[in-house]
């Protein structure tokens, strides 16, 4: 894949486009994927699932999607 780095608030902005039911529900959902190291390469802080640490604001943290095959 040739896709950068974006932050995630580019993302969730782009996402709801297609979701409008709120960008909470999209940066959860990210930051779930992100922590389980599914689908996105993260960078900054993600949160961790093990200690309970929530992640930083969507304007800080970046991610970009995975090849998956």
């Amino acid at each position: 894949m040739t896709a950068g780095i974006y932050k995630v608030a580019n993302i969730i902005g782009n996402t709801m486009k297609y979701h409008p039911h709120g960008d909470a529900s999209i940066g959860d959902a990210l930051v779930q994927l992100g922590q389980k190291d599914l689908l996105i390469d993260c960078q900054g802080n993600w949160g961790n699932i093990y200690t309970g640490d929530s992640a930083a604001a969507s304007k800080i943290y970046r991610g970009k999607a995975i090849e998956v095959c």
